[in-house]
């Protein structure tokens, strides 16, 4: 009996004294640390800047850029260039097909003049050089392409001496109602989710042009900006969409002047989705699109009739080297090219001419695609967001949210408001405005 005592305190008593041990404490907030380490997301969507030396990129320039696309290497396939996939000389096979379509529901084409009056205050400018960005695109998102080639077994090869390749992309499909295609593009540093076509209900209509007709889209079944917003932030909620870097969900309706101003309504093919984006922000600096003037950043498409999220893309990673240009400093240029309708901005002769409200800018960036070394580099570039205080209402052509001013030297440099001389068509020689004066009409 003593000895059976004797033994059962021996296997107990170092039990019991572990399990009240501070070493047995310390270990399991050890083992908890490591295991929200191993949980813990990777990095590579919230924002992260690391600031390199003056110019690091190089001259941001559009000669650049066409010299540098003119040296690629091109694509026997289409004669196009293999940097920019650009066929030289191509023309679009669908064109006439769908102008002829739509010359029935569109209203008249008109090209109308804009010219713009600013009427906002002072414009203080930060300094003689602001930071440029470029996104750091290319990474592996840890997965290690050589371990897995050797796992991959199919019977068919050893695909395991391919050990120094790279994983490029990773496309999943879902084959269940309202399926996505979903797209890992690691060499663009993105993920898109896109419609799996034959899941969703057009997709299985095949030749029956009655259920074509049914899915047609009618105007009450359009939801309200607050409903779609609502499904496209359950839609991230759900599937824990990193959003750190984005702001909050507006839709664009570019498609209701369009439909407003259509002279046979009953004949206007409403769209099929409604986008939402939620607008990138570096810094509290929204990144816009130079020529329309809206933000961009993560769009989150909804299905009519469905009212369920049919697509996404735009989701990036948010990884950024910085370094600083010299900007241009005098306010009146950036004003006049304000004025103008933008540095890229285009006059007809001969057409009506509108003047529009412009006022105070904010500070923002602009993306800008440079071509170096046979890759495109996606620049986010420092602009004035000039915002058009009354845009015509009656216009279907016009889907303009600011006016954009590139501040980078080597960018507005080169670019000046172009002037068309149009005679019956608008197809004519451009001539450059001055780089300081608003464009004017050739009479």
């Amino acid at each position: 009996m003593t000895i059976f005592f004797v033994i059962l305190v021996a296997g107990i008593l170092p039990t019991a004294l572990w399990y009240a041990s501070p070493w047995r404490a310390w270990n399991h907030v050890n083992r908890a640390s490591k295991m929200k380490t191993a949980k813990k997301l990777p990095s590579y969507f919230s924002l992260s800047l690391n600031k390199l030396s003056e110019a690091s990129f190089g001259k941001i320039s559009e000669k650049a850029n066409e010299a540098a696309t003119a040296a690629a290497p091109k694509d026997l396939r289409t004669g196009g260039n293999l940097v920019t996939g650009m066929a030289v000389g191509a023309g679009g096979g669908t064109a006439g097909v769908q102008s002829k379509m739509l010359s029935s529901v569109m209203p008249p084409f008109e090209f109308k003049n804009y010219k713009f009056a600013y009427k906002g205050g002072e414009i203080k400018l930060p300094g003689e050089q602001m930071d440029v960005l470029k996104r750091v695109k290319d990474g592996d998102f840890g997965v290690n392409a050589p371990s897995l080639l050797k796992n991959l077994n199919f019977g068919a090869m050893d695909l395991s001496g391919f050990n120094s390749a790279k994983l490029q992309s990773l496309t999943f499909v879902q084959k269940e109602d309202l399926g996505f295609f979903i797209n890992i593009l690691l060499d663009d540093g993105s993920i898109n989710l896109s419609q799996n076509w034959e899941a969703w209900p057009a997709g299985k209509c095949g030749s029956d042009q009655s259920c074509y007709d049914a899915q047609r889209v009618k105007l009450e079944e359009i939801p309200t900006d607050t409903e779609a917003i609502a499904i496209a932030d359950q839609f991230a909620k759900d599937h824990n969409v990193n959003m750190s870097a984005f702001g909050t969900g507006e839709v664009t309706n570019y498609w209701q002047a369009a439909y407003d101003s259509a002279p046979d309504k009953t004949s206007y093919y409403l769209p099929e989705t409604v986008d939402v984006v939620y607008p990138l922000k570096i810094n509290d600096q929204y990144v816009y699109d130079e020529y329309s003037g809206a933000k961009q950043g993560l769009v989150i498409s909804v299905h009519v009739k469905t009212k369920k999220v049919a697509s996404m893309y735009g989701l990036t990673t948010q990884n950024y080297d910085t370094s600083s240009y010299g900007v241009e400093t005098d306010v009146k240029k950036l004003i006049s090219y304000a004025e103008a309708g933008g540095v890229n901005a285009y006059t007809a002769e001969g057409a009506k001419t509108e003047t529009l409200d412009l006022g105070e800018p904010t500070y923002g960036f602009i993306k800008y695609y440079n071509f170096k070394d046979n890759k495109s580099e996606e620049l986010l570039v420092p602009a004035l967001a000039f915002p058009i205080n009354n845009p015509p209402k009656t216009d279907p052509n016009f889907n303009r949210k600011s006016v954009i001013i590139p501040l980078v030297k080597d960018i507005i440099d080169e670019r000046q408001p172009m002037l068309f001389q149009r005679a019956d068509t608008l197809t004519a020689t451009a001539t450059t405005a001055t780089a300081t004066e608003p464009v004017k009409m050739v009479k």
